[in-house]
């Protein structure tokens, strides 16, 4: 059986609404809802399916590992594992920091600032693989996601939130 993004992004989409629902459905029926249970339920679904999502990564760039330039791929692949990274660690340091009673943004707003600076340096490097290879599918739509991420790190870093 071979995974997609499409179908991850439908597992993605399709999580959330489902088990939202079945929380909502319990809270009818017993009238108690633990916010913080759903909060830590929501996240490790999350961080299973981002797995997932890895895990088709890793295998996209085995496919390509014959048609692309190593040093490329070398970057691709160090960049991936370091958003990959921040995406994991993400949900679980807001969903700690939101249950927590004195929350501490700081944490948050470095996680991130890791997350927006290593998908945009990954944008970017993808950006000067397509220019030096003259393959320019896609291009603008990834220079303007390039541009809005590390618009958004350099702002976290000049107002002054980390």
């Amino acid at each position: 059986m071979s995974m997609s993004y499409k179908r991850l992004l439908g597992m993605l989409l399709v999580f959330p609404i489902g088990y939202t629902a079945l929380f909502l459905i319990i809270r009818l029926w017993n009238e108690q809802f633990n916010w913080s249970q759903w909060l830590y339920g929501m996240t490790g679904g999350m961080a299973g399916i981002c797995i997932l999502l890895l895990y088709v990564r890793v295998k996209s760039i085995n496919d390509k590992y014959t048609k692309r330039h190593k040093f490329f791929l070398t970057l691709d692949i160090l960049l991936s594992g370091l958003a990959a990274y921040f995406i994991l660690r993400f949900p679980f340091v807001v969903s700690n920091e939101l249950l927590s009673i004195t929350p501490s943004y700081e944490v948050m707003s470095k996680s991130l600032f890791g997350l927006t600076i290593s998908l945009g340096l990954l944008f970017m490097m993808r950006i000067i693989e397509m220019a030096v290879t003259n393959k320019k599918e896609h291009i603008t739509t990834l220079f303007i996601t390039t541009i809005l991420l590390l618009s958004v790190s350099v702002y976290i870093v000049l107002t002054g939130i980390i």
